[in-house]
């Protein structure tokens, strides 16, 4: 059965609060879609706002993350929308880190053999 994007992405973000409680940390969902980000994670009363981004499209040597707003806007957020990038590799249960500003394109690639340090860092949430 083949799922929708929307379907894809709840499974995404599910997948990281999870992760993010195993981890130590809280974890905020805002009801509704309306927000820049999708989940909040709570380090010692330090809060977080996570945009979480899931994908299957891979050419030979990389993963394509779609991180413009919407379902088919081509608008970048807003640098203070939220923190950090959360990005999944749909049907894996890893996620790769990416702070906002490092994004300055509509699309961002996760190279596998490169972007190791990104790869389930989770340290980021403490500092």
């Amino acid at each position: 059965m083949k799922i929708s994007a929307k379907h894809q992405g709840s499974i995404a973000e599910h997948l990281f609060a999870t992760e993010a409680l195993r981890q130590g940390f809280g974890v905020l969902m805002p009801l509704g879609d309306f927000l820049p980000y999708d989940v909040i994670v709570d380090h010692e009363g330090t809060l977080h706002r996570v945009q979480v981004k899931s994908t299957a499209v891979r050419d030979a040597s990389c993963y394509h993350f779609k991180t413009s707003q919407g379902h088919k806007s081509k608008m970048l957020y807003d640098q203070r929308s939220f923190d950090m990038y959360a990005l999944n590799i749909f049907g894996t249960e890893h996620f790769y880190f990416v702070p906002i500003h490092e994004i300055v394109h509509r699309t961002f690639r996760i190279h596998l053999r490169n972007d190791v340090d990104r790869l389930n860092n989770w340290n980021l949430f403490r500092e």
